[in-house]
């Protein structure tokens, strides 16, 4: 138990699966698109095997506490606590103080991993994680245990003698003393180092290891229980970590590969028998643009609001607007073309594109337009790509009341659904908890999208993250024109605190991608790369909200981000 990896999952589940027969199961679900698949395909799994559980959104350390007090402490039958994308940071045993009949099963690609979660000893907790760092966290887990659990031995041992032998106890302190002053010098040399190895482990800033969906993914496989809905829901998690650039190049392409031998094997594979056989379903290779949303959008639109697109070619000043229009022109496509929807455009056009822009882009410096990637069709007449999929519930997942109301998409963040035994205990005048009721509302909306084959919610999804890149884009160029990020020594700072958009920057992930976007314009802008904080006013609770990240030299390129402690949060405006 323990570190669970891959040769060791399908045991794991059968303890989940034994145990869950006399007891219950929680699922503790961050807020986030990698999250939500995993969580949807081990709910598959689960219901699979009749495993009654309850599934509970996260968003940080106080939904967890509130689901300890809540949930955790009151069910004396709790057998299993399975967590997704939360709980590798920090001593899940000690934070739950759980029974010793009770197992916690952590999903998480946050790293660095806590290392109280998976030492030999700690047979409560089991944390799923893949073989690609074994070798390293074998020689950290040595040094920990070496330090940590010989050091509490000693204190143990001068804990346990009476106090009728004072004397004797005394004196064996000083002999202990004595011992450790003729430790030999290999000895303390030993010592020094493995204190070194454990500072450098948690002082190496935070990234991400595999997407927890792909974990789950490897989990069904393992037993066997892999389905296209599955692999669909794989691709899509491995696909926001590539997005977010919480993985690099190398470890999706890895990822890539195993889902295209999974795809060839699930899906119809010859053109023919797609041509005759409705696609419904079916999941299809196909490389993807840098620039978003490019069936739905027209390919203007498409290619000015693509971060990659804007950095090569300056849309953020005029004449980057000139270098758009050139473009096209050069690949022979009339602007009046490009600016209708792209279902719309002539056929020889669309035809084209490929091969006109892998001709064309390279002079304008757009060498790295594409990139493997999936589509799978939804409705007999929608066909989504997976990119499309991970922007559509990231909007879903962001979209505040306030966000939606100012793009004219209240209906459906106002329906009358009943969120009362999730929100029963929280208090109506609370700023904080007011903010929970509409996240999650929004977790829900995603959830159900994500799990269902119609494209309804998605496409409404499409079009309200279509809106909020539109202002993320404005915001960025505005900043970037008039020099609003400020540089700092180690850092820079860029500051929202008014205009026309400002209600749509009230969440994490929305300031994340902004974040993301203005580095893709810096990276090429100045000669330092540094690490970013952005932060922005929330005016209904009078409090700004910040996010930070590290800028890779390019994207599909990653960086270690500073502590993840601080990486995020709110501070109070006074």
């Amino acid at each position: 138990m323990v570190r669970i990896t891959a040769n060791l999952y399908e045991e794991a589940y059968d303890y989940i699966r034994q145990d869950s027969a006399h007891g219950n199961c929680v699922m503790l679900v961050a807020a986030d698109v990698d999250s939500l698949c995993a969580a949807l395909m081990l709910q598959n799994l689960l219901k699979k095997d009749m495993i009654a559980h309850k599934l509970v959104p996260v968003s940080g350390y106080r939904d967890l506490e509130r689901a300890k007090e809540q949930i955790i402490e009151k069910d004396e039958d709790l057998v299993s606590i399975i967590m997704i994308n939360c709980g590798g940071l920090i001593d899940v045993k000690e934070f739950f103080d759980i029974e010793s009949y009770t197992k916690i099963y952590v999903f998480d690609s946050h790293r660095p991993l806590k290392l109280e979660n998976i030492h030999h000893n700690n047979i409560n907790v089991c944390v799923f994680d893949d073989d690609r760092e074994t070798e390293k966290l074998e020689k950290v887990l040595e040094a920990f245990e070496s330090l940590t659990y010989n050091s509490e031995d000693n204190s143990e041992n001068m804990d346990s003698d009476s106090s009728d032998e004072l004397l004797e106890n005394t004196r064996s302190k000083r002999r202990r003393l004595d011992e450790d002053q003729d430790l030999s010098r290999s000895a303390r040399i030993k010592k020094r180092a493995q204190s070194n190895l454990l500072m450098n482990y948690y002082t190496q800033g935070a990234y991400h290891a595999n997407s927890t969906a792909g974990i789950v993914y490897d989990l069904a496989t393992k037993l066997s229980k892999t389905d296209n809905d599955m692999l669909w829901l794989a691709i899509i998690g491995v696909t926001s970590q590539y997005l977010h650039e919480k993985i690099d190049t190398t470890e999706y392409i890895r990822s890539v590969r195993v889902f295209r031998d999974d795809t060839a094997r699930l899906n119809l594979s010859t053109d023919e028998e797609m041509a005759v056989i409705n696609n419904e379903g079916e999941i299809r290779i196909e490389d993807e643009y840098r620039f978003m949303f490019f069936r739905h959008w027209s390919l203007y639109e498409s290619m000015y609001y693509s971060s990659y697109v804007v950095s090569k070619l300056g849309l953020w000043n005029p004449e980057g607007d000139k270098n758009l229009n050139r473009l096209l022109a050069q690949m022979g496509f009339r602007l009046e073309q490009c600016k209708q929807i792209y279902t719309h455009m002539d056929v020889d056009l669309k035809d084209r594109l490929r091969t006109k822009i892998e001709e064309i882009s390279p002079r304008f410096g757009l060498t790295e337009l594409c990139y493997p990637s999936f589509t799978r069709g939804y409705d007999r007449k929608c066909v989504l790509s997976a990119a499309d999929i991970v922007y559509a519930i990231s909007a879903l997942l962001e979209t505040s009341p306030t966000t939606a109301v100012h793009f004219g998409a209240e209906g459906t963040w106002t329906e009358n659904r009943d969120w009362r035994d999730m929100l029963a205990n929280d208090a109506a005048d609370d700023a904080t908890n007011e903010k929970r009721r509409w996240w999650v509302k929004n977790f829900y909306k995603a959830y159900d999208a994500l799990g269902k084959q119609s494209s309804e919610m998605v496409l409404h999804g499409i079009r309200i993250c279509m809106e909020t890149q539109q202002a993320i884009a404005r915001q960025v160029f505005a900043a970037i024109s008039k020099r609003l990020i400020k540089k700092h020594n180690n850092c820079w700072i860029m500051v929202v605190d008014g205009g026309p958009d400002l209600p749509v920057f009230g969440h994490q992930l929305t300031l994340f991608r902004m974040g993301l976007f203005a580095l893709d314009i810096l990276r090429t802008t100045s000669a330092r790369l540094k690490p970013l904080i952005v932060t922005s006013l929330d005016e209904v609770h009078n409090v700004y909200i910040f996010t930070s990240m590290v800028a890779a030299p390019a994207f599909g390129e990653t960086r270690r981000n500073i502590s993840e402690i601080g990486r995020e949060g709110t501070i109070c405006n006074r």
